[in-house]
């Protein structure tokens, strides 16, 4: 059978490209042809540039900041790059989502997901990732995200036609499920994130030939968007364990970031690797939170924006380890000592996972 992803595979997010190499590699590893369809706008281009306009006050500020680390946020964006096209089968680019209709009758199924594809931010986004292109070829959600926790009435009337032509849907989150049963009167079962669909032992073959960061024990950062109160978790950590911290950020610049080791320049096999070499992993990320789950680490799930939350407690849910969750009010008067208490989640979540793979089968297979 001939694939076709749609997905966010060019995102400069680590989370966004391990996805789309799980998810085809899956499918592929099932008898399929699968190409990631390279739908990329131009536009989007722009979200990954380095620097801002200089001729503003705020911008000139903001590019002597990042001066000092643009070559590692180069280097960064090019080992994002190497990945798409050595890891990632893609078909020619499409910039618009009427250039898509070019691929309708050359796959068997499209497959939508996963990622915040579902998110309705723009018309274009809804054109191209609910599949409206394709005529030929049954349609898939896989694991998709709303990105959004509140689905009103009029939303339900701008989706609802789009959902109602998919042969199988699925969610990644409970209320996205919830609202996609709203608009279409069918089961919409939550299942994993594609990233699991990769056992530990599939993703450690992956990054085998890649060197440690550093040797011995340490705490590994993950840093989206809570930095003050994850340096702040680090911190009551190396107090009780006496080891070093290792940090990963997504910002372009690493002022006022106390840790031993700060990384910027890393590509999406050195993060997983990271992870997988780390003691104690601290991260306010899902898919930092997920490859945790996956390699077994010992972890604290920081909710450093509430409108992120859901799919955190989601898979924490499943897990049965809610209370490793830190929030602002608790930070200060969280019991850290829980990190090391024992991870017995290997039932519940393979549950998950198995339900995956069945949906899978069932809808795309």
């Amino acid at each position: 059978m001939k694939i076709g992803i749609l997905t966010f595979h060019r995102a400069i997010n680590y989370g966004a490209v391990l996805q789309a190499f799980s998810l085809s590699r899956y499918l592929s590893q099932k008898g399929n042809d699968v190409s990631v369809v390279d739908y990329y706008p131009i536009e989007d281009e722009k979200d990954f540039d380095i620097f801002r306009s200089w001729f503003s006050p705020k911008g000139f500020i903001y590019n002597l900041l990042v001066l000092p680390y643009s070559l590692r946020l180069k280097n960064r964006k090019k080992k994002f790059k190497e990945f798409v096209e050595h890891k990632l089968r893609i078909t020619s680019r499409a910039y618009s989502p009427s250039e898509l209709t070019q691929f309708d009758g050359d796959f068997d199924t499209f497959v939508s997901g996963s990622d915040q594809v579902f998110n309705p931010v723009s018309d274009n986004s809804i054109e191209a990732y609910y599949l409206s292109f394709a005529k030929k070829a049954n349609k898939v959600a896989y694991a998709p995200s709303f990105g959004i926790s509140t689905f009103d009435d009029e939303l339900q009337k701008r989706l609802s036609g789009y959902l109602r032509e998919f042969k199988g849907l699925s969610c990644r989150e409970t209320k996205g499920a919830q609202f996609v049963e709203r608009c279409t009167n069918k089961k919409c079962p939550v299942v994993v994130d594609p990233v699991f669909l990769t056992s530990k032992e599939e993703w450690l073959t992956e990054v085998s030939d890649i060197k440690r960061i550093i040797e011995g024990d340490y705490i590994f950062i993950y840093d989206l968007n809570g930095r003050e109160s994850l340096l702040h978790m680090a911190a009551k950590l190396k107090e009780i364990h006496d080891i070093p911290v290792v940090c990963l950020t997504t910002k372009k610049y690493g002022i006022h970031y106390d840790v031993d080791k700060l990384l910027i320049n890393v590509g999406p096999l050195e993060f997983v690797k990271y992870i997988a070499d780390a003691k104690y992993v601290l991260t306010d990320s899902f898919h930092g939170l997920s490859f945790s789950v996956i390699l077994r680490k010992q972890f604290l799930s920081l909710i450093a924006l509430d409108k992120s939350s859901e799919r955190i407690t989601n898979i924490l849910d499943i897990i049965g380890e809610r209370n490793r969750i830190v929030t602002k009010a608790n930070i200060d008067n969280f019991n850290y000592g829980i990190i090391d208490n024992d991870l017995d989640y290997d039932m519940p979540l393979q549950e998950m996972i198995e339900n995956s793979y069945d949906y899978i089968k069932d809808t795309i297979l």
